[in-house]
């Protein structure tokens, strides 16, 4: 579920969650920093995706959905805009 995040993250942004010139330091960030808001990075995307997209993106898993089911409930309720 972190990698669709990273994934939605960098389609709707144009630039990856976590940036750095190394492996090692790009390892850290992903670790210890959390993503720029994807809101402040592309205003252009609703609210609602983006907390879905910063939720698949949440550094302690127990922030993220429990289930890949849970992440497409919540995306289907976005599409339907019940979220």
């Amino acid at each position: 579920l972190y990698s669709l995040g990273a994934v939605a993250y960098q389609c709707l942004s144009g630039q990856p969650p976590h940036q750095d010139e190394t492996t090692w330091g790009l390892m850290h960030k992903v670790v210890t920093e959390d993503a720029r808001h994807l809101l402040e990075v592309n205003p252009a995307v609703s609210e609602r995706m983006g907390w879905f997209v910063m939720r698949l993106l949440a550094r302690p898993s127990a922030d993220r959905f429990e289930s890949a089911e849970d992440a497409l409930a919540a995306l289907a309720s976005i599409k339907e805009g019940v979220a």
